[in-house]
């Protein structure tokens, strides 16, 4: 059995394995960037005990529409997942910044 603090180190390595996948496959609109848009979008999602999306939806809108979509859209295109190791977190609120420096 994994010692608490082997297992939290665990659940903190996915987080970040799951943040920098979304980070990779993610796009600013064209469409935006011509406009200037900038914003701050927060996904929700959820993944299965295999990685895979159980559920995806805008918790908080970047109040731009092509923002908002390429937010939802990025977790689509990340997926699948590697499996969550035991003690990780499945749900998952990100924020998605675009145009703000990054």
């Amino acid at each position: 059995m994994p010692l608490a603090s082997e297992t939290g180190g665990e659940a903190v390595s996915y987080r970040f394995i799951v943040g920098s996948m979304l980070e990779r496959v993610k796009h600013y609109p064209k469409t935006a960037r011509q406009r200037g848009a900038k914003g701050i979008a927060t996904i929700w999602f959820v993944l299965d005990e295999s990685g895979r999306i159980a559920s995806v939806s805008l918790l908080r809108s970047s109040g731009e529409a092509d923002l908002d979509a390429e937010s939802v859209s990025l977790v689509n295109r990340a997926a699948p997942f590697p499996p969550p190791p035991r003690a990780a977190q499945e749900s998952f609120a990100i924020e998605v910044a675009f145009g703000m420096g990054s």
